[in-house]
């Protein structure tokens, strides 16, 4: 899949600063692996490894010792189901944030919050939105999403959503 494509049909999305189906997907499947957290993901991320070859080859992990041997074993148990259910929520939140005309910031991704990323919570996604203000220009808000487990991310968008419209 293409960055910035539509999910279904292939169609140009409105919002192209978001990540494909399956780098999302992978994020989320990675986050069902016990230790997983957002840190893990920043290391992840300066040593150039992605999710997606992470799942694919978990050798490449820049973990040592007992954290990357638990770290290495949860990924080689991820079933299918797992990895389905990481896709399937990811092509959800993707669509959602395509209604709402929003981003789903990924590290790596230049308008990814700089001070989350230095944080000691640097989540690996975050939500962020163009948001008008009456009679000026436009503010970007971006709402870190405080993990991206369980329904965080998508009551960051119900959030971004109660935004635009209270700007419009």
């Amino acid at each position: 899949m293409l960055r910035g494509r539509d999910i279904a049909g292939g169609a140009p999305r409105r919002n192209a600063n978001c990540p494909t189906v399956d780098s999302l997907g992978a994020i989320f499947t990675l986050e069902r692996v016990s230790g997983f957290g957002p840190v893990k993901f920043r290391t992840m991320h300066e040593a150039g490894v992605d999710a997606q070859a992470a799942i694919e080859d978990p050798d490449l992990l820049p973990f040592t010792g007992r954290t990357g041997t638990k770290l290495r074993a949860g990924i080689l148990a991820l079933s299918e189901k797992d990895m389905t259910a990481g896709r399937d929520r990811a092509a959800e939140q993707l669509e959602r944030a395509d209604r709402l005309s929003v981003a789903i910031l990924v590290h790596g991704d230049p308008g990814y919050p700089a001070r989350v990323y230095a944080s000691n919570s640097p989540v690996p996604g975050s939500a962020c939105a163009d948001v008008p203000r009456s009679g000026k220009r436009r503010a970007r808000w971006p709402l870190s999403v405080r993990g991206t487990r369980a329904n965080h991310m998508r009551a960051q968008l119900g959030s971004l959503q109660q935004l635009l419209r209270a700007g419009e």
